[in-house]
């Protein structure tokens, strides 16, 4: 990134395609960086701020403010432990072909035709609409499986699980296609 030191000692950061106002108090139009020489940038006192080596594992570089370092335009920097990698989104509903898709790659299947089977068999209202999504749903909620996840044989997190992994079904696809 491109700074200089105005006149009254404070280093300046510019960028690319925008205008600006030199350490000389030259304005200078939003192009001119791309259009300038080396030797006019050197002139105007336009020098890159170096980038920080790239950091270990585990550590993000966090930038400080630009100084004015002996007229050279100068970052801080320093390192901080990077943050924890998030789960993939999930989906408010994907569709039933995908989820089932999803529960056959996760080994999931059976087991849970097995349980849609056994509410329906129940022969309560509960187990019938479960086997009702089950078997004719166009898509699968997330609100409607955490809310009767137990007929599923899911927790919470393996409702979540199974749809990110529908979610990722669907992508392939659409991929593929």
């Amino acid at each position: 990134m491109p700074a200089f030191i105005d006149l009254d000692g404070a280093a300046v950061e510019v960028f690319h395609g925008v205008a600006f106002v030199d350490r000389d108090r030259i304005s200078r139009p939003s192009n001119w960086l791309e259009r300038a020489t080396p030797a006019e940038l050197a002139g105007a006192g336009i020098a890159e701020i170096v980038e920080p080596p790239a950091p270990p594992a585990g550590k993000i570089v966090v930038p400080g403010p630009l100084e004015n370092r002996d007229g050279v335009p100068t970052r801080a920097f320093s390192l901080a432990d990077a943050p924890a990698p998030q789960p993939d989104p999930v989906p408010a509903s994907v569709t039933n072909s995908d989820w089932r898709v999803g529960l056959i790659l996760w080994g999931r299947f059976a087991e849970v035709e097995a349980k849609v089977i056994a509410a329906r068999e129940s022969g309560t209202v509960e187990g019938l609409i479960v086997w009702q999504r089950w078997e004719y749903a166009n898509d699968v909620f997330r609100a409607e499986l955490l809310a009767r996840r137990e007929a599923f044989g899911f927790s919470a997190e393996e409702v979540d699980e199974s749809l990110r992994r529908a979610a990722a079904v669907g992508a392939a696809a659409r991929l593929a296609a």
